[in-house]
């Protein structure tokens, strides 16, 4: 029977998990994977409709989706469901929800991207962004040039190790859509969310935002208790930033720029073992499936010259003993023999045998 390369993770694999505050639009934007309305989104007068961890499977994926860490009187349900989420183990797509404010990071969602890394740690740097309801103007402003894109993003990884900055490339900024605005439980191809490079929500999804295996029991809480201290220490770094010189930024943007082209490189190089790999194993399968064809033929053939022979015995004793029915013992042979030459070869003692013979089988001359 021929083998089977092992496939690729599939969509039901890897758990697409949403983190971010309340109105940065996860619940619309997972329905929008989906390809069904399977969260509540829409109005909630600037509350969140998410207040625990919520999963969801269907035919395009399993998606979880979490409340945020914003909702002061929902921090520590929110905490909890996050690490809830995160321990179910196994392989992830980490996607971090991020709004602006006139061009400018909303600290909160800084503050949580800190926290989440803390509580699991092997994210690292294997996450996507998506910088959600973007201004024309904004959007405008950060694709005219770099140096507005790069200021924004040092803003947002203020304070961040650099192993746990994801690289700029797995940054998605989507403007406002018109269909969504001011619906509940709207429900739009993510085909059609596009970002200024033409990347639509399912490439960057299925093609752009690296995949990672969590371990459940490396997941901790996340420590809300921290939220407020860390928010405004934060907010004092991107000040401390904003401040700097041209220099240090033109640095950092060549720096980023160096990380992308490394991972590019990176990616790149994985592919091709994998591709190596693949074509590998589907060497080994063809080989396999080769020599067991050829011991199949072969046992076939063992069968058949076997059962030849099993055949060919039983013929030959089927006629043995046929020829042994119809040929009498050997022993009453000589004796007829004997009979029919004795007399032939020595006519005198023929009365003699006769009379042995009568006094054989119980007869006597005479009636005796």
């Amino acid at each position: 029977m021929p083998h089977q390369s092992p496939s690729s993770p599939t969509k039901m694999d890897v758990k697409i998990i949403a983190v971010g505050n309340p109105g940065a639009g996860k619940s619309t934007l997972l329905n929008s994977l989906g390809g069904e309305v399977l969260f509540k989104s829409g109005l909630n007068m600037g509350n969140g409709l998410t207040y625990k961890l919520d999963e969801r499977i269907n035919e395009n994926g399993h998606f979880l989706d979490t409340p945020g860490l914003a909702d002061e009187e929902l921090r520590k349900a929110a905490g909890e469901a996050i690490s809830e989420g995160l321990r179910m183990g196994g392989q992830f797509k980490v996607l971090f929800f991020v709004t602006e404010q006139r061009g400018r990071v909303v600290q909160q969602d800084a503050t949580t991207m800190q926290l989440v890394h803390e509580a699991a740690p092997e994210i690292k740097g294997h996450y996507g962004i998506i910088v959600n309801m973007v201004s024309k103007g904004v959007l405008k402003k950060l694709n005219q040039t770099e140096m507005p894109f790069f200021e924004f993003l040092n803003t947002l990884f203020a304070g961040m190790a650099d192993e746990n900055r994801c690289i700029y490339t797995n940054i998605m900024f989507i403007g406002r859509v018109d269909d969504l605005e001011d619906e509940e439980d709207k429900l739009v191809s993510p085909e059609t969310i596009v970002d200024a490079n033409g990347v639509t929500l399912r490439n960057f999804i299925d093609n752009v935002v690296p995949a990672l295996t969590i371990t459940k029991e490396n997941v901790s809480e996340v420590r809300i208790e921290k939220f407020k201290e860390m928010t405004n220490k934060l907010e004092k770094m991107a000040t401390e930033i904003k401040l700097k010189d041209e220099r240090w930024k033109e640095e950092r943007r060549r720096f980023e720029q160096k990380r992308i082209q490394d991972a590019a490189e990176s990616k790149a190089k994985l592919e091709a073992l994998e591709e190596i790999q693949r074509k590998n194993l589907e060497e080994t399968s063809k080989e396999r499936d080769r020599l067991e064809a050829k011991l199949e033929a072969k046992l076939k053939i063992q069968e058949e010259n076997s059962r030849k022979k099993i055949e060919e015995m039983a013929r030959q004793m089927a006629e043995l003993k046929e020829e042994t029915g119809r040929k009498p013992p050997i022993k009453f042979e000589a004796e007829a023999n004997m009979q029919a030459d004795y007399p032939k070869e020595n006519p005198k003692k023929e009365a003699e045998y006769k009379a042995n013979k009568d006094a054989e089988s119980g007869k006597f001359p005479n009636g005796f």
